[in-house]
């Protein structure tokens, strides 16, 4: 068991780039993967990276397979390893585990084809919602130590100011990448029922086929497109729009609609977990039939008719409750908790690891195809 006397060492697996990260204006890269600068040393290592840099408080270290993972650990000794999100991350690092090395590996996606089964080898998992708490308790019975942690805002925001010119120029905002997962697609068609209303559309992926959808429905004029923004300058933004509106289909977190309300702005959003688990509905407008253009678009106009007092105060609320603080050390307290443990689980033999990398990638591969089809709703 480390001593917390001395120097404390962390390997963070992400699932994506750090450069997809910066793309995407994350200018809080470092508090992201170090709450409360608890860490004195953080090293990055993935399979994701081409070259070894610092950036952000961490040294990123590429690697090229398991073995040379595996490597790459023992030189650096840490005291223990997070892998972000259930499925390569968690793969990587739960079966390839060194002796007196926990693994901690976070949830944030409940579709089936991102929860491996590798993550049995984990000694603690982390859940982003309380819906994915209780998949994670049925799916990996293994694990005993198993927790809810929700997303956390790094900044206060400052608050939206109400004017009255939003009744007769409203303007709309989504922001979210271009993935059937975000439901633009049901947004772009909404438009032709808020003939008054533009949309700003701020996020990246296939930028052609929304187009295209919104000059078959006529709206083409109506809308702004932004590729990306660092994160202070989205929450600028929510400030100058009249109603935010991301009706998901399914989210891990959803922390942009936590950044939103924050805001004071109205929120719009399909009504499922977890977006209906932490945000109130006195305040957020909780859409049931969200892939309904006409459904969605009374609900957006009648956001503006939310009171501004009461937004005000709510977002004074969330900006307190979901402060980075108040989550970090809650994060903090589930780390000390896996070293306290002092008895750590081993990765599976290589014969059993291929086993279950196949019976993995199989059951991937199947659940990409029937939700593709819409053969099941996650």
């Amino acid at each position: 068991m480390p001593n917390f006397d001395e120097m404390k060492t962390l390997v963070v697996v992400p699932s994506e780039r750090i450069s997809d990260y910066e793309k995407k204006g994350m200018l809080t890269i470092k508090e992201y993967y170090n709450p409360n600068n608890y860490f004195d040393v953080v090293y990055c290592v993935s399979a994701w990276e081409a070259h070894s840099r610092e950036a952000h408080g961490l040294k990123i270290i590429p690697v090229k397979s398991g073995r040379d993972f595996r490597r790459k650990l023992k030189s650096i000794k840490p005291d223990l390893v997070r892998a972000y999100g259930g499925y390569k991350a968690a793969e990587l690092a739960c079966l390839n585990k060194l002796p007196n090395v926990p693994v901690v590996v976070s949830l944030h996606d409940p579709v089936p084809n991102r929860l491996y089964h590798s993550v049995n080898y984990a000694d603690a998992i982390i859940c982003m919602s309380k819906a994915l708490l209780e998949i994670a308790k049925s799916r990996y019975e293994k694990v005993e130590n198993i927790n809810y942690l929700p997303n956390r805002l790094y900044r206060k925001a400052e608050l939206k100011t109400f004017n009255e010119s939003e009744s007769y120029e409203p303007k709309l905002l989504f922001v979210g990448r271009l993935t059937q997962a975000k439901n633009l697609d049901t947004v772009i068609r909404a438009l032709k029922y808020l003939s008054k209303w533009k949309l700003t559309i701020v996020g990246s992926g296939d930028r052609e086929k929304y187009e295209k959808l919104a000059q078959k429905n006529g709206v083409e004029s109506q809308i702004n497109w932004i590729e990306s923004l660092p994160n202070d300058q989205i929450a600028k933004l929510m400030k100058n729009h009249s109603v935010f509106c991301v009706p998901s289909k399914w989210e891990g977190f959803g922390v942009v609609f936590l950044e939103a309300v924050s805001v004071g702005i109205p929120v719009v959003t399909s009504d499922i977990p977890p977006m209906n688990e932490y945000l109130s509905r006195d305040v957020v407008s909780f859409v049931k039939d969200y892939e309904n253009p006409s459904v969605l678009a009374k609900n957006i106009e009648s956001a503006l008719n939310k009171p501004s007092d009461k937004l005000i105060d709510y977002a004074k609320h969330i900006q307190e409750k979901f402060s980075y603080n108040a989550v970090a050390s809650n994060e903090i307290e589930i780390y000390r908790s896996v070293l306290d443990h002092r008895t750590f689980k081993k990765s599976p033999n290589a014969i059993h690891s291929i086993a279950i990398k196949f019976f993995d990638r199989f059951r991937r591969d199947f659940y990409r195809v029937v939700i593709k089809l819409g053969l099941i709703n996650v």
